[in-house]
């Protein structure tokens, strides 16, 4: 994969791989990452998201987030958030959120 770690410097991962935001999901890279994810909602295969390089996130990234998994779910797709993002991990501690995302799973 690419170094560069905007999400549209990555492509979708094959079914037996995780799809990899890179480091940042900020506001300047949302449209990106929604475009990306946007992507997945188009078949039936569960989703595995790998969080393990997120470092900087804002409230439009967790936004986002939160809109997929919930957009996912309603289309019946399985999305499993792998490897725990610190970053995440406290923003949505702080926003009072951290039930939003109930599959994200340690790997």
């Amino acid at each position: 994969m690419s170094q560069d770690p905007r999400p549209e410097a990555h492509s979708m991962a094959p079914l037996d791989a995780a799809l990899e935001l890179g480091t940042s999901l900020r506001i300047q890279d949302v449209e990106a990452g929604h475009r990306l994810l946007e992507r997945t909602l188009k078949g039936p295969a569960p989703i595995r998201i790998d969080l393990s390089r997120l470092v900087d996130i804002d409230t439009a990234g967790v936004q986002l987030l939160i809109a997929y998994y919930r957009e996912a779910t309603r289309l019946g797709i399985d999305v499993h958030f792998m490897s725990e993002a610190t970053a995440l991990t406290e923003a949505l501690r702080l926003l009072g959120l951290s039930g939003a995302l109930a599959k994200r799973t340690g790997s």
